[in-house]
Formats: C-alpha cells, structure tokens, sequence
C-alpha cells in the first residue's frame, strides 16, 4: 500500500457513499458530529471566556469613569462650600 493511501481518511463503500476508513456509514456519522459538537463546546467555552474578560474589562472601566465623576463632583462641591459665589 503506498503511502499517500495509507494517510488517507475518507474512501467509498460499496454502496457508494463516503465514509471514514474502517467505519460504516452510521458509525462515520457518528464520529463526525461528535467532532462537530466537540468544536463547538470548545468554541463555546472560549467564548464564554472572552465575554467574561469583556465583562470585566467593561467593569474596570466604569469603575474608573465612576471613581472619576465622584472625584469631580466633590471637587466641584468643595469649590461651591470654600467659594459660595461660584453658583
């Protein structure tokens, strides 16, 4: 057998349809949505992952923005008490 036919992963059956080496027509359906379903939970999870950074890089960041409109706001306020004419 030369190699090129050894590395190969598809063939025909005898009924004509395209199947894994060495597995029926049912068992090669079976083992390609296993793969189907094992990328896409793996997808899945890395996109959970990446929302879940999103997330919290969205809650740094409001936190900063509402560290710094407090800060401004009682800037602003103490400016208003130390100068009532401010107004």
């Amino acid at each position: 057998m030369a190699k090129a036919e050894f590395t190969r992963r598809w063939t025909t059956d005898a009924h004509g349809n395209r199947v894994l080496y060495g597995l029926t027509v049912e068992e090669t359906e079976f083992h390609e949505a296993y793969l189907r379903t094992r990328t896409t939970e793996e997808r899945r999870r890395r996109l959970r992952e990446q929302l879940k950074a999103r997330r919290l890089r969205f809650l740094e960041l409001h936190d900063k923005h509402e560290l710094a409109r407090r800060q401004a706001a009682l800037a602003e306020a103490e400016k208003r008490t130390a100068n009532p004419s401010i107004d």
